[in-house]
């Protein structure tokens, strides 16, 4: 071997080994060996040349993570140095994969790194990280303190530590289980392996130096179970691992924590020289910001004189590189959504004035007299349609507010005023059912509506289509089936998204291009905490119906322990014999439709022997249109007293005879889902029940317990958004905010609102971001959001 190499190699670990990182000639120790061996590698040692001959202008971490960068190569020369020579009969050996792949770039797929094959790329891919600027921005879960070894005899059970020793013995205890006793002077440690292989007997004989980590337990003596070992000096991670704070990343099935770990710190090297921070400097300056690539260098690289207290910031996620990327984060959400509603505003539409004979007709059909709330909601999205803009307004009201009928206003003024009008659901059977409601109405009025499925017969489907596309349909209520190339409105004038939390921004899009300019109302039965609406719905007016139509009393909630299933059954015959109709709600058992519905079909059969005489019906997502229909024909008329469901029921069925409800299985659903299927009891006049059943304890029971206590929407929401975060409240991954990386919609919010007036701030002094002060902001909108308006990277998940 060419004495370049190791002479590279021992620069880097003793560089390493200082707090600094601030060793002078590495760039010529790596250029001295990569001469060595000219290859595949010569571009990368290039590279690394030249970020080592400026390592002085970088930050304690980022020189960090360069010189291991560069040792890590420069052991790749040392294994790859002096090959045996080939026998008579040996074949040349074909070149790994790895060394055929291309140099992994920031946009590129993961799999160019070194360590991450087809199999790896797969199981990242299915955590949402699929290029090498994804795997960058990957979090830590924790870090983990290794900067000082602690001497053996000084251990005490319960304490985490690092340790240096020298392995005595070894030796297999049973079948798998693997014991080493190390020791270094002061006293002797047990490591033990439960899962070992067979190399374990080679990596711990007797003689070889190591150093572990891991958490001290004492069982005939103190312990550690399945430590983090590395050979000492032989191994170069031992010095990049120990005597510094290590990242500890969440697993991920298919990934080795010590491959995943290397590749992350790879791609942290290959994104940083070219990320770009799009971020104002003086508006860094002002809010207190650190630098971006030193932010994301921070977090994957520590600083080794990080002090307690920034240790622990860094835990909590309350550190300086988790506030500017977070920061980050928020302000090119906020602008997007602040440039998105400028567009939107500068559009026009046709003031709509007229109508108001016929919503007060409308008035007079219905058998009830509207809530202050719902007028006063009316009266906002009028004055919208009367401007020469387009309405863009969401609409949020708990569930049995009223929404359907301020809607049924809107889509009449619309029909008066000569327009057309859309209301996409996100299911069949819900569109079926407003069709069911509405139709009478507007037939009433003069108007036509007509439903569009994909699961329509193909006749039904084309008349449906010829009514919109020669305007002698006033409304079309359907599914993702609207947005089909084949259907097309005389003149579109409003587009209704019910639930919008089903569908995202760019089908929304979508449908609204079926018309010039049309007006836009989406509505939502799952509030959201008004923080969380104006990001989520940042380009939208919000409009709340905080009131409740009188006589509706909160459902009586209880929870029942699954072995108490008699019990309920019992509830359910009391309630069949008093002639009350109900829900029987089955359990998500899996992620698979095929084995949900397997289990609603044998839970409606044992049903049926039971309370057969009174009528059971089954209701699911795989029936086709006519069995479901009849199914909910049945129930609404009586004829079927019980419906056993799926959770198809959940949004928008609207039978008001019906009057309790069993949730099997409650702990699977989340809380908001729970509200929206309680919510389809209490309607009428009949006091409702809705009985959650569960088999389990602790922390799931306690979820249900505090559900019972939540009785409107609202609460629900910020319940669910207190227990299990952001990520999954209804409506965010839809939204494109699930997928935060760095911020934390929850922990974060007061950041969240400085960084949506910052955003606005800069909108409203350069609307346009022009001016060479912006150009990297510019670039970094451009990237997050396309011409699509969906956001992508960070925030799209």
């Amino acid at each position: 071997m060419d004495p370049a190499i190791p002479a590279a190699r021992r620069a880097l670990l003793e560089a390493l080994r200082e707090p600094e990182v601030s060793r002078s000639g590495l760039d010529e120790a790596v250029r001295a060996a990569g001469a060595t061996r000219p290859g595949p590698r010569s571009g990368e040692i290039d590279a690394l040349v030249a970020e080592l001959a400026r390592l002085q202008e970088l930050g304690a971490s980022e020189r960090r993570l360069v010189v291991a960068r560069a040792l890590r190569v420069v052991s790749a020369l040392a294994a790859t140095a002096e090959p045996a020579a080939p026998g008579p009969t040996d074949r040349p050996r074909p070149r790994r994969r790895a060394d055929r792949k291309s140099p992994p770039v920031a946009q590129g797929p993961v799999d160019a790194l070194p360590g991450i094959g087809p199999a790896a790329a797969a199981a990242l891919g299915s955590r949402g990280i699929r290029t090498v600027e994804e795997l960058a921005a990957l979090v830590p879960r924790t870090w983990d303190d290794r900067r000082s070894v602690c001497p053996i005899g000084s251990l005490a059970a319960g304490a985490r530590a690092v340790v240096r020793g020298t392995v005595v013995q070894s030796r297999w205890v049973g079948r798998g289980r693997f014991e080493a006793l190390i020791e270094d002077g002061t006293g002797r440690l047990e490591l033990v392996f439960f899962r070992a292989y067979p190399g374990h007997a080679e990596r711990f004989a007797p003689g070889k130096a190591l150093v572990a980590s891991g958490d001290v337990t004492e069982y005939r003596g103190l312990q550690m179970i399945h430590p983090d070992v590395e050979r000492e000096e032989a191994d170069c991670t031992a010095v990049l691992r120990n005597g510094r704070i290590v990242p500890v990343y969440t697993e991920i099935a298919g990934v080795g924590s010590r491959v995943l770990e290397r590749a992350v710190s790879r791609a942290v090297s290959v994104v940083l020289p070219g990320l770009v921070d799009g971020l104002p400097p003086a508006l860094a300056a002002r809010r207190g910001l650190m630098g971006q690539r030193e932010a994301l260098a921070m977090l994957h690289e520590p600083p080794g004189d990080l002090s307690i207290d920034g240790l622990a910031a860094l835990r909590a996620g309350k550190s300086p590189a988790h506030r500017r990327l977070a920061y980050d984060e928020f302000f090119f959400l906020s602008l997007g959504i602040h440039r998105r509603r400028q567009a939107a505003r500068r559009l026009t539409a046709p003031p709509l004035t007229g109508g108001a004979a016929e919503i007060a007709r409308l008035r007079s059909l219905l058998p009830f007299a509207m809530t202050a709330a719902q007028e006063r909601v009316l009266s906002e999205i009028t004055g919208d349609l009367e401007r020469g803009e387009p309405m863009q307004r969401l609409l949020q009201g708990d569930v049995g507010s009223g929404k359907t009928v301020v809607a049924l206003a809107t889509i009449v003024k619309v029909a008066a005023s000569g327009g057309q009008a859309a209301l996409m659901v996100p299911t069949e059977i819900l569109a079926e059912q407003h069709l069911r409601a509405l139709r009478p109405l507007l037939e009433r009025l003069g108007y036509r509506a007509v439903l569009l499925t994909g699961s329509q017969r193909t006749g039904r489907r084309r008349e449906g289509r010829r009514a919109l596309e020669l305007g002698s349909a006033q409304l079309g209520v359907g599914t993702h089936a609207l947005l089909s190339e084949g259907v097309e409105f005389q003149r579109l004038g409003l587009a209704i998204v019910d639930e919008q939390h089903r569908f995202g921004v760019a089908q929304r899009l979508r449908l609204l291009q079926k018309g010039g300019s049309p007006h836009l109302l989406v509505m939502t039965a799952t509030p959201i905490p008004r923080t969380l609406a104006l990001t989520v719905y940042g380009d939208l007016d919000l409009s709340v119906i905080d009131q409740m139509p009188p006589g509706r009393e909160p459902v009586d909630t209880r929870v029942v322990g699954g072995r108490r299933i008699e019990e309920v059954l019992e509830f359910v015959g009391r309630a069949l014999a008093r002639g009350e109709r109900g829900y029987y709600i089955c359990p998500l058992v899996s992620e698979s439709e095929a084995l949900d519905l397997a289990a609603a079909t044998e839970r409606h059969v044992l049903l049926d022997q039971r309370f057969g005489s009174h009528g059971v019906a089954l209701l699911h997502g795989q029936m086709r249109p006519e069995e479901k229909e009849a199914a909910m024909a049945a129930f609404v008329e009586g004829r079927e007293r019980l419906l056993v469901s799926t959770t198809v029921v959940e949004v928008g069925i609207d039978v008001p005879q019906a009057s309790f409800m069993v949730i099997e299985g409650a702990e699977r659903f989340g809380l908001s889902q729970l509200h929206q299927l309680r919510g389809r009891v209490g309607r009428g006049s009949l006091a409702a029940k809705c009985l959650l059943v569960t088999g389990s304890g602790g922390e799931p029971l306690d979820r249900l317990r505090r559900f019972v206590q939540a009785k409107d929407g609202f609460a629900v929401a910020e319940l669910d958004l207190s227990i299990r975060g952001p990520g999954e409240l209804y409506g965010l991954r839809q939204s494109g905010l699930a997928g935060f990386r760095f911020g934390d919609l929850l922990r974060d919010v007061d950041l969240l609102q400085v960084a949506r007036e910052d955003a606005a701030e800069i909108l409203r002094e350069h609307p346009d971001l022009a001016g060479p002060a912006l150009e990297a902001t510019r670039e970094v909108l451009a990237s997050r959001w396309p011409v699509t308006g969906e956001p992508v990277g960070e925030e799209a998940g």
